[in-house]
Order: structure tokens, then C-alpha cells, then sequence
């Protein structure tokens, strides 16, 4: 028998598909998956997610947007909260004005989406360096959210090195040290809200997609 293919929301909503059914769909499919067999999961913003076996099918870019925007960079140790959902878009629009390829721009997007998903959230470099199960899955969970997204499961080297210096603009301004090596680029931080951020997000994903956000 061959298997149904693995529904995708903007493809569905480029078709005429509301949003409003687009994420029914994606809820239902969610609740079919729910397979204990498969692992832990994590309640979603949406509904669930399995860390250890991701499926394509079950990325939802609301899941990311909404998640990432709640969650502080640098495990909350900022002097103000800062949110991934921004620096993703800081990343993003550093690669889009590097005349990075739209498919840069996405994987830009979308580099820290496996945070959202994976339930392990942000974690220092210098921690998940000792703890090698931690980048194995999101690794794996990049894969599925690449799939999605149609992009290679790769982070280009141009969206390795906006993000480091970036990284670099952030600490400098957020932090009380910047152990880090990297020109920065001189991006201001805007601290936005979760909210903010979350629309955000959104609003260059469909920028990226010709989706639409319903809201």
C-alpha cells in the first residue's frame, strides 16, 4: 500500500485552504500520531510533538513562532529579556540584506526552530558541547522542520556566520561578558515582547512562503 502523502499546511492554504481548517487538519493529524511507541512527547502550542521520532508532518510553524517567542536567549541569564523568536528574525534579515538566496533566508528563520520543538529549549553552547544527545535531536528535528519548510536539512555557512556575529551584538549589549570571537554586525536589540516577537516571526516567514497567518 502506499502511503498517504505527509500534508503541508502552506501548500494546502496556497490552494484555497483557510487557515482555520489548515491547522483543524494539522490538530487532527497530531491526535491521530499520538503513539506512545514513538517516545516522549511535548504538548504543543498546537498539539503534540515527538523529539525522538519527528515527522514532517507534525511541524507546525505556529508551534515555532508561538514557542520561540517565549522562550529568552542564553537561558534567561540577559539582563532583559530577549527572546529567540527575535533573534531569529535579527538572523534572518542579517542573510535577506547579505543577499543571502531565499532558501538562506529560511534556513536563517528558521536555525533555532528545533529549540521550540525538542523540549530542551535553549541551551549554552558550551553545555550542549558535553551533552551530545541534546544536538543529535535537534539535529533530527531540523531535518523534519526542513522537510516542511522545503530547504535542505543544512545550515548555510551565511547563516553560521550571522548568527555568530549576532551573537557578539547581543552579548555586548545584554550581557555582563561577550566570551565570544566574532565581529559583531551592529544590530540594535529591540527586546520585544512575546507577542511582538511571535508576529514577528511570522510576518517574515510569510514574507518568505506567500502563506498567510489568519490572524
Amino acid at each position: 500500500m502506499t502511503a498517504a502523502p505527509a500534508f503541508n499546511p502552506i501548500a494546502a492554504m496556497a490552494n484555497g485552504m483557510s487557515f482555520g481548517e489548515a491547522d483543524r487538519t494539522l490538530r487532527l493529524i497530531n491526535t491521530a500520531a499520538n503513539d506512545n511507541s514513538r517516545g516522549p512527547f511535548i504538548t504543543t502550542f498546537t498539539g503534540r510533538f515527538y523529539p525522538f521520532s519527528p515527522r514532517a508532518s507534525e511541524v507546525n510553524i505556529y508551534d515555532i513562532a508561538h514557542a520561540l517567542s517565549m522562550k529568552c536567549r542564553y537561558s534567561g541569564h540577559c539582563e532583559r529579556f530577549y527572546s529567540v523568536g527575535e533573534h531569529s528574525v535579527h538572523v534572518y534579515r542579517a542573510v535577506k540584506n547579505s543577499g543571502g538566496s531565499r532558501t538562506d533566508q529560511l534556513a536563517a528563520l528558521l536555525h533555532d526552530a528545533p529549540e521550540a520543538l525538542s523540549g530542551f529549549g535553549d541551551v549554552g553552547a558550551p553545555v550542549k558541547s558535553r551533552a551530545p544527545i541534546i544536538g543529535q535531536t535537534e539535529a533530527r528535528i531540523f531535518t523534519a522542520i526542513a522537510a516542511y519548510a522545503g530547504i535542505a536539512p543544512i545550515i548555510p555557512p551565511i547563516v553560521h556566520e550571522m548568527d555568530q556575529r549576532i551573537t557578539a551584538d547581543e552579548m555586548a549589549q545584554n550581557m555582563h561578558e561577550c566570551p565570544v570571537h566574532h565581529e559583531p554586525i551592529g544590530v540594535d536589540l529591540e527586546y520585544w515582547w512575546a507577542e511582538l516577537a511571535e508576529a514577528e516571526f511570522l510576518r517574515a516567514w510569510n514574507v518568505l512562503t506567500g502563506g498567510g497567518d489568519g490572524r
